[in-house]
């Protein structure tokens, strides 16, 4: 689950295999991998719900809103901060 979102199948995979494969090659405290899993579940569900279904087809401009729904979700108060960022280029999506 994802913020209450179920993910779709592929998002699952994709959920399954950065736990299986990334999280499991780094030596990190026993409380990252978690918090690591709820960022990418939250990105996951959170471009599901703009109906993503590939992730080929996102852009920096996806990514970047990806982000900024993220941000938010972990500091409300940062919501003004977080449109400031940048992803270095302006087109795609």
């Amino acid at each position: 689950m994802s913020g209450g979102v179920k993910l779709i199948p592929q998002f699952q995979k994709i959920l399954q295999e950065y736990k299986a494969t990334y999280m499991a090659a780094r030596n990190l405290a026993a409380r990252s991998p978690k918090e690591y899993a709820t960022d990418v579940a939250q990105s996951l569900g959170y471009l599901q719900q703009t109906g993503v279904r590939k992730l080929a087809s996102v852009g920096p401009r996806t990514l970047k809103a990806s982000s900024q729904n993220l941000m938010s979700a972990a500091w409300p108060e940062s919501r003004a901060g977080a449109s400031s960022l940048s992803c270095g280029r302006s087109s795609g999506g």
